[in-house]
């Protein structure tokens, strides 16, 4: 899922991560996450599963990574949507100049080369103002994302995310 979601996840375990690279050479990825000191405890407990809400219409799907594009895909379809694809945000800018009327929600990705989540996101939102759109980052929740998400982070999913997350945040930003 990327550098982003590693990042992420392994900061979200009060963990570090470091980087060294060094041309011609390549590039190490280290990273280290905090030790366990007690025991884990095994007790049987009912895990509830968590419900998949279905749905109908088009999502367009906005990310660099594509595995990102193609796993998402697959668990949007299963859903019940249709979904467009894009790897760049100027590719869902194009897009929704074209079909804006046709996609009810767009999942956008923040990071992504030439142009980011936030530029793509202030685009779309002035090609159709009231375009509802689900923002998806492997960095935690942030201060910056409350500006875009109109002072709401219920419109923001972290990555990774499971069917059961997808399925309920989607259904959020349909009833907002």
């Amino acid at each position: 899922m990327g550098l982003a979601t590693a990042y992420g996840i392994i900061k979200s375990h009060g963990g570090a991560f470091r980087v060294l690279s060094k041309m011609g050479e390549g590039s190490s990825f280290i990273f280290y996450l905090p030790a366990k000191q007690s025991k884990l405890a095994h007790k049987k407990r009912d895990i509830e599963t968590p419900e998949i809400i279905s749905g109908r219409g088009t999502i367009l799907l906005v990310d660099d990574e594509q595995g990102v594009i193609e796993v998402c895909s697959e668990m949007i379809e299963s859903l019940g949507y249709s979904v467009k694809a894009v790897t760049s945000g100027l590719a869902a800018v194009d897009l929704m100049k074209e079909r804006g009327g046709d996609i009810d929600l767009v999942i956008l990705d923040m990071v992504m080369p030439e142009m980011n989540g936030f530029e793509t996101y202030e685009r779309i939102k002035s090609i159709v103002p009231d375009a509802k759109v689900l923002i998806s980052s492997g960095y935690s929740k942030r201060d910056d994302l409350v500006d875009i998400l109109d002072a709401s982070l219920e419109n923001f999913i972290q990555k990774p995310y499971g069917m059961a997350m997808l399925s309920e945040k989607i259904n959020t930003v349909f009833a907002l």
